[in-house]
């Protein structure tokens, strides 16, 4: 005996107009044996179940339509995780008064759900102003969290040696790697070591800063790396200690010609046909980055899934060694996919059953989709990420959404930056990028005056194949160790006062 109406103006809920709510009032008797009235959803159901309706129950997913809203326009997608990931840490720390600044930065975030921003499908010309305020509201986000940092060193004892700080704001534990870059002078330039608070030395290993410094000069910079566990909330003060070298590790990491591996088993080998996972429970696995063609429009209207070929692949460069060890060793691998340009690193890391990749593509294609492909082993089913919940799905190779990991019978994949995939039994198909025109809706002609080709540009990724069974719960918390990493500060209060001649 009920039934919902929604009434507004414009295209996309303009709202109502004075003059339309009144005529909704002048017309309550205007449909024959009904009569309207202004009311809510909440009211409505009610209303329904009063009527003893039995109200269809759907079991899973709602969806299918417009696969391209999953993936087209990365650049919202990354900058709306980033920014949530910002405010909710933010949130935990932040005084009374950082609230307004909060609600507003949660306004702009929010906003840019409406799905035509989400999903990629708005004029090139309106994602200027997205991008500022969702790089708005994380900069909000990050100014409260680096003073609630600040006030929780403050309570530190000053200290005569200086300090590490990492720091790890929010509701949530962290446990995982860790790279700090810190600024030295004069006699910090020599070898030290890293203690805790226990006075108990910390394994490190010092890996290439990433910027061009000459190592002559006085002063400069170091990049660490150190495997950490802080609880929601804490702090972990690493002191550095000249009075001896660090201990000599055991190698547990290694790097030799084109091949990473660990101590226990994992391990990468690169060539001209990419790179090739093994691990003590997983047989061989090539991992391909696949280039295809994308005829469809913005949305990709009217398919459920991505042709699978032809296939156009990387021709690969020769891989360079970065790290040898001991507890991480890595290599990278530069190459031409069409008109892009790729970057591959790949890392092994001690005591981890997985592979890490670091992926930079400089992305120069026009109506083209990148997917990474991984070989299966013909399962029929996988379990994906999706917001809140792990979610069973068939691998009837269909574009789904996706949300920071997948995991099948024999290899679980964290995958923060990829926002789709599809899967039958013998592969799965990571969506990475697509260049479909900008708001191009079919049957429009595709050689639109003044067309924008999206997403063109350099675009990171992170992947950890883990080589064996894992837990959605182990996916899901490396992924969030990923997007929450411990803040790095630098503390000397403490340290006595010595004065050095400029250049010495």
């Amino acid at each position: 005996h009920h039934t919902m109406a929604f009434f507004g103006l414009g295209n996309h809920g303009g709202g109502p107009t004075e003059r339309l709510v009144q005529w909704v009032r002048d017309n309550r008797d205007i449909i024959p044996g009904a009569t309207l009235q202004f009311s809510t959803i909440n009211r409505f159901f009610e209303a329904a179940a009063g009527d003893g309706v039995k109200l269809p129950e759907v079991v899973g997913e709602l969806q299918l339509h417009a696969i391209g809203c999953y993936t087209a326009v990365r650049a919202v997608k990354v900058g709306s995780r980033r920014a949530e990931h910002a405010l909710m840490r933010a949130e935990a720390v932040s005084a009374p008064e950082d609230r307004p600044a909060l609600d507003r930065a949660w306004q702009a975030v929010c906003s840019h759900q409406f799905h035509d921003t989400m999903g990629g499908t708005g004029g090139p010309e309106v994602y200027h102003m997205v991008m500022d305020q969702l790089g708005g509201a994380a900069a909000v986000a990050g100014e409260i969290t680096a003073y609630a940092v600040r006030r929780q060193m403050a309570a530190l004892p000053d200290d005569e040696l200086p300090r590490i700080v990492l720091a790890n704001p929010g509701r949530d534990a962290f446990a995982g790697w860790c790279e700090a870059v810190v600024y030295l002078e004069g006699e910090w330039r020599r070898p030290w070591r890293l203690l805790g608070t226990d006075g108990r030395e910390v394994q490190f290993q010092e890996l290439a800063v990433g910027i061009g410094f000459d190592a002559t000069w006085w002063w400069g910079m170091r990049r660490v790396l150190v495997h950490a566990a802080i609880p929601a909330g804490g702090m972990l003060p690493l002191r550095m200690d000249l009075s001896q070298p660090p201990a000599v590790l055991a190698a547990r990491a290694h790097a030799e010609g084109t091949r990473l591996a660990n101590d226990v088993g994992a391990a990468v080998e690169v060539g001209p046909w990419g790179a090739t996972l093994t691990g003590r429970h997983l047989p061989s696995r090539r991992i391909a980055l696949h280039l295809i063609e994308d005829a469809s429009d913005t949305w990709s209207h009217r398919l459920d899934r991505y042709a699978e070929g032809p296939v156009q692949e990387v021709r690969w460069a020769p891989a360079v060694i970065l790290d040898r060890g001991p507890l991480m060793a890595s290599l990278v691998q530069e190459g031409e996919l069409g008109d892009s340009r790729v970057k591959a690193e790949w890392r092994v890391q001690a005591g981890e059953d997985a592979v890490e990749l670091r992926l930079e593509v400089n992305w120069r294609e026009r109506r083209k989709l990148l997917k990474l492909a991984l070989p299966l082993d013909g399962e029929q089913d996988r379990e994906d990420g999706t917001p809140g919940m792990g979610l069973v799905r068939a691998n009837d190779g269909a574009e789904r959404p996706l949300q920071d990991w997948a995991r099948f019978a024999a290899v679980g994949v964290t995958c923060p930056d990829s926002f789709a995939l599809d899967a039958t039994p013998r592969q799965a198909r990571f969506t990475l990028l697509r260049a479909p025109l900008m708001a191009h809706h079919e049957p429009c002609s595709a050689d639109f005056p003044r067309a924008v080709v999206a997403d063109q540009g350099v675009h990171r990724f992170r992947f950890r194949f883990h080589l064996g069974a894992t837990t959605a719960e182990r996916l899901s918390q490396e992924a969030l160790a990923w997007q929450r990493p411990p803040l790095v500060a630098e503390l000397t209060r403490g340290m006595p006062i010595r004065m050095m001649e400029w250049g010495r």
